[in-house]
């Protein structure tokens, strides 16, 4: 089961890495309250099919989008993943060509098993771009409706084809730290190559001794 998202986190991108180093970000500003994250993924697939049954299917991430829900995004925050001009008073005004930066985005949530074990899971967002979220304003009747500030995230694949990262941990305390550790770029990436690391590249030819090297 999965429940309690909290610790949502942004930054932007200060450096947009490699195939073989990962990218780099600047100041992590913060959420106010994380009430939700929606995640919807676009996959491109392909089928082949021969004697009359699918032989093939491919199918690879495109794009995907994510909306944050919280109690409160601070202008800042909002100014600073939607581009807009603000004033440093809490004034923001968007135009229409504001140009929305790359930036890194992440949280964490917790997990319990069967037998109510509690884990904690990092989600990290490598390369996302903001987009504006419509909003809904009411008056007060005989209840009081409550509406979540929200910013729409566009999840893209970073250089080193990553898009999302997970990893789970026994104690929350670990799982903060973590996800702290990602955004400063203190840990490596599950499938990262180390430092001085030579990636697998497949060669063929002359070693420029008269032999052939395969790998």
């Amino acid at each position: 089961m999965k429940y309690g998202a909290k610790g949502a986190k942004w930054a932007p991108m200060k450096t947009e890495g490699t195939a073989f180093e990962k990218p780099t970000y600047g100041e992590v500003m913060e959420f106010d309250g994380l009430n939700e994250f929606d995640e919807a993924l676009n996959m491109a697939t392909g089928s082949a099919y021969g004697d009359n049954q699918e032989k093939l299917f491919i199918s690879e991430f495109s794009n995907g989008e994510g909306t944050v829900k919280a109690v409160y995004i601070p202008s800042a925050l909002a100014e600073a993943i939607l581009g807009a001009e603000g004033d440093g008073e809490g004034g923001l005004a968007y135009g229409g060509e504001d140009n929305q930066p790359f930036g890194a985005y992440g949280f964490y949530r917790t997990l319990m098993d069967a037998k109510k074990n509690k884990f904690y899971e990092v989600i990290f967002y490598p390369k996302v771009q903001g987009s504006i979220e419509g909003s809904n304003s009411k008056t007060k009747e005989d209840g009081v409706t409550l509406e979540y500030d929200s910013i729409k995230l566009r999840i893209q694949l970073s250089n080193n084809g990553k898009f999302k990262l997970e990893k789970r941990f026994n104690g929350e305390d670990e799982a903060i730290a973590y996800l702290a550790a990602l955004f400063a770029g203190e840990v490596q990436w599950p499938g990262e190559k180390k430092t001085g690391e030579v990636p697998d590249l497949e060669m063929e030819g002359d070693s420029g001794d008269g032999t052939e090297v395969t790998a």
